[in-house]
């Protein structure tokens, strides 16, 4: 396996053989699993969206979402046998060749819109089964 990146959440990892990206979620002792966003209000009419520690359900959610979407096939392999990590297998992905570019062919696969107002950070919104 070869590390091909991490971030505030998961370190993603590459199997050379079968091309598939492997992340792996450390479960915090606080039993935080990753990050959510929520969105706050700042004032008359300003929002922001806020990180906070996930949970195990708020992270297999977050998962599930994109992959019932139409974005990138995500399987939930399970936890590690010591308990220290969730592991999301991503068979059909790939290390980025092109960050923003590869960001704009999944939010138009799964037609995802930018609000036109600020909430202090870039988010995209899609639809799964009715809802937001």
């Amino acid at each position: 396996m070869k590390r091909i990146g991490w971030g505030a959440e998961a370190s993603a990892w590459r199997d050379p053989e079968t091309e598939c990206v492997y992340k792996l979620f450390e479960v915090h002792p606080n039993s935080a699993l990753g990050k959510k966003l929520f969105i706050e209000r700042h004032g008359d009419g300003e929002y922001r969206a806020i990180h906070s520690n996930a949970s195990l359900d708020d992270t297999l959610e977050k998962l599930a979402l994109p992959h019932e979407a139409g974005a990138c096939p995500t399987e939930i392999v399970g936890l590690t046998e010591t308990g220290d990590y969730l592991i999301a297998k991503q068979p059909l992905c790939a290390p980025f060749a092109d960050f923003e570019e590869d960001r704009r062919r999944a939010c138009d696969l799964i037609r995802a819109v930018t609000p036109r107002y600020s909430l202090g950070r870039e988010i995209h919104i899609f639809w799964v089964a009715g809802e937001a």
